[in-house]
């Protein structure tokens, strides 16, 4: 707080206040009042002029450190730069950047990128806004308060406020924002959750805001009513196609089949004869021309022919002329009957006596055997039963009656003569089963399997097994029960199986007591009553919450230590803030360089090898700050690897070449600013005609960190072996970020080795 002099009450300025022009002139009109108010002697006058300067000086020194004071207080000055690139002259001067320095600037040209400032020529200095992001839209005629950063060496604009380039289009109708051009309200549309009915026409979706509720209607598609091959709202139609179908009519009815006709089918023309159509009859349209003559009465027969009149009657009769057909003889026709009565003249008709009467054959026969005639019997008499007599001649074939015979090992025969149907072949009982496949007894095949060098295995088990069914000979190649392996480890001690004795020890009820580190487990059978002492946080110190990750439980205490998460890049890719991640930590090297080509040698010369190529630049858990909810693309290429525009990791130096004829090898490549050099050539020397060895490529130092988040050992290319001739050349790193292997030098007139290149490099993003 401010304090005034006893004598006039001049304010004391104290040492936290603002230079304040009317405090000072205020001192000044009190002073220069008391001294008018006085009549002075010399001396007093002398003294008080002298107390006027003291007060001005003191004044002036207090004002001046005051006004110097840019961390108290900031210095405002008009931008003389040029776009993006802010140039301010504060007076007084300062000498270096202070942390908290303020600056107030009015901006001469608007910003269309990252903006920079350079302050009573101090040095240029980085503008970010409160959240880390480049400053990239200072407006024209504006003035902005800037407070210096020490650590990150940049300026920070006061006071985040809005910014961007939205549109009142853009914004939810009645919601503000402040953009780059001021305030402005939202003229987008609400729509909330629109429904969609489809048509058969597009709907135009409303311009607006949809709140992700609304939905389009499910089309509901009697797909029986498309047509086939065409698809509605993903529902294929599965009516026929007929195409173009021809009916023929016939004298039924025809259904048209179902399903689609285009219009180019047809019912076939019906022709009809007209002259064959009744009068009177229409058919298909056209009207019949046959005469209708009704009843026409009775015809009787007589030895001239009658006409009957063309066309339809509804009946008449011609009378009957009596007349037998059998009593006519064949050829013979009467009254339109034709005679039937077969004329046997000549015919040799021949009847052969049977077992039964016979008929003679209808007919007329003149009387003579050329006409006809009964032939005569005639028979062996072998063929007919003794006792029996036929026309006249008796049988001799014998008479055995009902015989049984029983099939034995070789064959029985049958005796000759008759056997009357009641003999039998006794019946030969065959089981299948029983005979072995491959052989049949009395028409009965055997299905006994024969196991005759099956090789047939029988894998003991838990259970009784059967025996597959066959026959087995006797070998182990027929079949045979495999011997039972039991590990002797895995069975518990007392316990024999298959002859062999367990020798697993019995652990019984045994417990164990836990401790601070791995406590082992005597092997052994434990039958389930032996207990793990319980164990409480008390024997570490260090089981508390917060030394375990979230969702993690160690002896009951369930960690509460936030978890960080990680993305690894081997390639591009996209890496997209949460909602709440304003803080990351890349890991990650740049590509490595590639190695330098081997030197040419002279015809009776050599040259040494050149340089691997350097590993690159590379950065350990570096804290980034980045926006929520943003995407930063991830470039990993042969030339660089950068997170978006806030890091990017430069790629190794390029091995250097021997030169030709050149002993000593060449350099290896450099690292930026971090990882491996690239190891030089192998030198030579002179008349071996041997080319040097190339260089090794650089390794980067995370190589230390081998098991880091999935990193896996690094190993760069090799440099090539120098030869009396062509030198080898250099292998392509595999590695992440490590230089390539420089080629080896000729030797007695050869081409140095080709160059090994160096491989692309990774990131790793992590967060909490």
């Amino acid at each position: 707080m401010a304090t005034t002099t006893a004598t006039l009450g001049l304010t004391k300025p104290a040492g936290t206040d603002t230079v304040d022009i009317g405090v000072i002139n205020t001192n000044m009109d009190l002073i220069d009042t008391a001294v008018a108010g006085k009549e002075t002697p010399t001396g007093a006058q002398t003294k008080a002029t002298a107390a006027q300067t003291a007060a001005q000086t003191y004044t002036d020194t207090k004002t001046a450190a005051i006004t110097a004071d840019y961390v108290r207080q900031p210095g405002y000055a008009v931008d003389t730069g040029t776009a993006n690139h802010l140039i301010v002259t504060l007076s007084p001067a300062p000498t270096s950047y202070a942390d908290g320095m303020g600056v107030a600037v009015k901006v001469k040209v608007a910003g269309t990128a990252a903006t920079d400032i350079n302050v009573n020529s101090l040095g240029v200095k980085a503008i970010y806004d409160s959240l880390g992001n480049a400053v990239t839209n200072f407006r024209a005629n504006t003035t902005y308060s800037l407070k210096y950063e020490s650590v990150s060496g940049s300026f920070i604009v006061q006071g985040k406020g809005g910014g961007g380039n939205a549109t009142t289009a853009q914004i939810l109708l009645n919601a503000t924002a402040t953009v780059d051009s001021g305030p402005i309200t939202g003229t987008m549309p609400n729509n909330g959750a629109v429904a969609i009915t489809p048509s058969s026409a597009s709907q135009t979706i409303a311009l607006g805001y949809h709140n992700g509720s609304g939905s389009v209607a499910a089309v509901t598609v009697p797909v029986a009513n498309v047509l086939t091959g065409t698809t509605i709202a993903g529902q294929a139609g599965t009516m026929v196609n007929r195409g173009a179908v021809v009916i023929t009519p016939s004298n039924a009815s025809q259904t048209i089949a179902v399903g689609y006709h285009n219009g180019s089918g047809s019912v076939s023309a019906v022709t009809v004869p007209v002259a064959n159509v009744l009068t009177g009859t229409t058919i298909a349209g056209q009207a019949g021309t046959m005469p209708e003559n009704g009843a026409l009465g009775t015809y009787i027969p007589s030895s001239s022919p009658q006409t009957i009149p063309a066309g339809h009657t509804s009946g008449g009769t011609v009378a009957g002329v009596a007349v037998t057909a059998g009593h006519l003889l064949a050829g013979d026709t009467v009254a339109g009957t034709a005679g039937t009565m077969p004329n046997k003249t000549a015919s040799a008709t021949v009847i052969t006596p049977s077992g039964s009467d016979q008929a003679i054959p209808q007919g007329y026969y003149p009387g003579t055997t050329g006409d006809g005639k009964v032939a005569a019997v005639t028979f062996t008499t072998g063929n007919v039963l003794t006792g029996t007599t036929i026309a006249g001649t008796a049988g001799t074939m014998p008479n055995q009656g009902a015989v049984t015979l029983t099939p034995a090992a070789t064959s029985v025969a049958i005796p000759a003569g008759y056997h009357n149907g009641s003999g039998i072949v006794s019946a030969v009982a065959v089981t299948a089963a029983h005979l072995l496949t491959g052989d049949t007894v009395a028409g009965t095949p055997g299905t006994m399997p024969n196991k005759t060098a099956s090789a047939t295995v029988i894998t003991p088990g838990n259970s009784d097994q059967a025996i597959p069914q066959g026959y087995y000979p006797g070998g182990t190649g027929d079949g045979k029960v495999a011997a039972v392996t039991v590990p002797a480890g895995n069975v518990l001690t007392g316990t024999t199986i298959a002859g062999t004795a367990g020798t697993m020890p019995n652990k019984g009820a045994a417990g164990l007591t836990p401790a601070t580190t791995t406590v082992a487990i005597p092997a052994g059978y434990y039958n389930g009553s032996g207990v793990v002492a319980a164990v409480t946080a008390s024997i570490d110190a260090d089981i508390v919450a917060a030394n375990i990750a979230a969702g993690i439980n160690i002896l009951g205490v369930a960690g509460t230590a936030p978890t960080m998460k990680s993305t690894v890049f081997s390639s591009s890719g996209t890496y997209t803030s949460g909602p709440s991640t304003s803080l990351v930590y890349i890991t990650g090297v740049g590509p490595g360089g590639d190695g330098a080509a081997g030197s040419l040698a002279g015809s009776s010369s050599q040259s040494g090898g050149s340089g691997g190529g350097g590993s690159g630049q590379e950065v350990f858990r570096y804290p980034t700050i980045v926006a929520p909810n943003t995407p930063y693309t991830v470039t990993i290429s042969s030339s660089t690897t950068t997170f978006g525009s806030l890091i990017t990791l430069a790629k190794g130096g390029t091995g250097v070449a021997a030169g030709n004829n050149v002993l000593t090898g060449g350099a290896g490549g450099s690292k930026p600013y971090s990882g491996g050099n690239g190891i030089q050539g192998g030198n030579t020397t002179s008349g071996s005609w041997t080319g040097g060895n190339g260089g090794n490529g650089g390794v980067p130092k995370l190589g230390t960190f081998a098991s880091y988040n999935g990193l896996t050992a690094f190993g760069a290319g090799a440099g090539g072996a120098g030869h009396n001739g062509a030198g080898s050349p250099g292998t392509n790193a595999t590695q992440p970020g490590c230089g390539g292997g420089g080629g080896a030098g000729g030797g007695a007139g050869s081409a140095g080795g080709a160059a090994g290149l160096g491989a692309n490099g990774f990131l790793i993003v992590e967060w909490i």
